[in-house]
């Protein structure tokens, strides 16, 4: 279908058709009057004065069109139906201006109140000891730290609103204990400078593109690899150990406490689940359904209408964003038009946090948080979530060329359902084109990134070393863009 030029608008794009064939992504609106709604996610009672209108195609009655608003407090998109302009919220009455005469003895009491206390001062002055004056090293010191604490409370300048975090990070930060405590800890650099340069695990047979790469953190001699139709490990030299087919779907895999996590669904859409293998023999250990995931899918494709995509593409085991005190798996959500155009239905990029313990001792989970964060516009929606092992944050990665930035930086003491980010510089995100394809972090300034190259029909896949310097210089392989 050929369209006209598109209109960027945040997390949407807006296209028209002149011939009356019109397919339009979400545009802003202004209500006349606030509307009043509860959010079914978190009870949250929201105050709205501003939607976005959307169209969407119809298999039996043509274009449809409907009011969608986010919540204010965890993201969720509810769509909005009214009839009639909403009543208006009435503004507070004034309070009522003092009288007159009360102002008069307020003002005799006011005068009343500074003689005394005058009177009292002269007295305590004419008997208290002389000051020792403040030395001139103590006066520099106070307006240094004046002048530290004020630079502290600016906030970033820029005009790009996913910019949440008002401080840079900084170039030497502490490790935070509860990465050691609970296995998350960087790997010695004794080991990481004996690890190769590549790891080539060699071609497959797949159309599709690859999903993600981590190491056994605990032995650090086996890589795994995601290929969609495959989970594959090896050992450093590239020799493959165990291979998974699947006529579903894989996507990124993450590793913890001999354990390989990844996000699967089926061929149809029809059931989405998070599946835990034995990290030695890729035996299956836990298929875990991810029902309230596959719930918002089905609301979503029922509220926009049409076959809808959804990118589930990243997992990620690590301890619980905010607070650190208990462990988490997270999967990103996101639902999209189709595989060919990939525009975003959700104008926040979504995660879902499933208990650890529940996700290895239950079939069925439910999430106990739905997180939210602003990346602005994004095809596709998250493919990696990695956790940095020296700094507890997160790194979050889009296929290259597909929103903004293709890397960014969550912040991991973010409190609430609302995620920050933290800024490189005065830019909002990293141009790492490799990331989207797969980040490990090994700590210490050392990830792996994932190079996919393919070639009619056949995939080859290849793990390379890097540091955060050099993000912006390792270029993604030739594999399919398309998620």
């Amino acid at each position: 279908m050929n369209q006209q030029p598109m209109e960027q608008f945040r997390g949407a794009k807006v296209n028209r058709q002149p011939d009356g064939q019109s397919f339009a992504m979400p545009a802003r609106k202004m209500l006349s009057n606030r509307v009043k709604w509860r959010c079914s996610h978190c009870g949250t009672e929201n105050n709205t004065e501003q939607v976005v209108l959307y169209y969407w195609p119809d298999r039996k009655k043509g274009e449809k069109s409907g009011y969608v608003a986010s919540c204010i407090s965890c993201g969720c998109r509810h769509m909005i139906q009214f009839k009639a302009p909403p009543k208006p919220i009435p503004d507070p009455e004034p309070e009522p201006e003092p009288k007159p005469l009360l102002l008069i003895l307020l003002g005799a009491m006011g005068v009343l109140t500074l003689v005394v206390g005058l009177s009292l001062a002269s007295t305590f002055l004419g008997r208290a000891r002389p000051v020792k004056p403040v030395s001139p090293t103590s006066e520099s010191s106070v307006s240094s730290s004046a002048s530290q604490s004020a630079s502290s409370s600016g906030s970033v300048s820029g005009t790009e609103s996913v910019v949440k975090t008002q401080q840079e990070e900084p170039a030497e930060q502490t490790r935070p204990e509860y990465l050691d405590d609970m296995g998350f800890g960087p790997i010695s650099e004794e080991i990481t400078d004996s690890l190769p340069e590549n790891v080539y695990a060699g071609e497959w047979k797949s159309k599709r593109k690859v999903q993600g790469v981590t190491w056994n953190t605990d032995t650090m001699e086996t890589v795994y690899f995601s290929i969609a139709s495959y989970i594959v490990s090896c050992n450093k030299q590239g020799k493959i150990l165990e291979e998974i087919p699947t006529k579903g779907y894989f996507f990124s895999v993450d590793y913890y406490d001999g354990h390989v996590f990844s996000v699967w669904r089926s061929p149809d859409y029809g059931t989405f689940k998070l599946k835990v293998y034995n990290a030695d023999t890729l035996d299956e250990e836990c298929s875990v359904k991810l029902a309230d995931m596959h719930e918002k899918f089905k609301d979503d494709e029922e509220a926009f209408g049409g076959d809808l995509c959804a990118s589930i593409d990243a997992v990620m085991v690590a301890p619980r964003i905010g607070s650190q005190d208990e462990l988490m798996v997270y999967v990103s959500y996101n639902s999209y038009v189709s595989v060919d155009d990939g525009i975003s239905r959700n104008e926040d990029q979504v995660i879902y946090e499933y208990s650890y313990d529940d996700v290895m001792n239950k079939k069925t989970v439910t999430s106990k948080r739905r997180l939210s964060l602003d990346l602005g516009a994004v095809q596709y929606g998250i493919q990696t979530l990695e956790l940095d092992r020296s700094t507890g944050n997160i790194w979050c990665a889009i296929r290259q060329g597909y929103s903004d930035y293709s890397l960014y930086l969550i912040d991991g003491s973010s409190r609430g359902s609302r995620l920050q980010l933290i800024p490189n510089g005065d830019r909002s995100g990293w141009d790492c084109p490799a990331a989207g394809d797969g980040l490990c972090s090994l700590g210490n300034d050392k990830y792996y990134v994932l190079i996919p190259h393919s070639n009619d029909g056949w995939v080859s896949v290849e793990a390379r070393s890097v540091r955060r310097e050099d993000f912006e210089s390792i270029n993604r392989g030739n594999g399919d863009e398309k998620n």
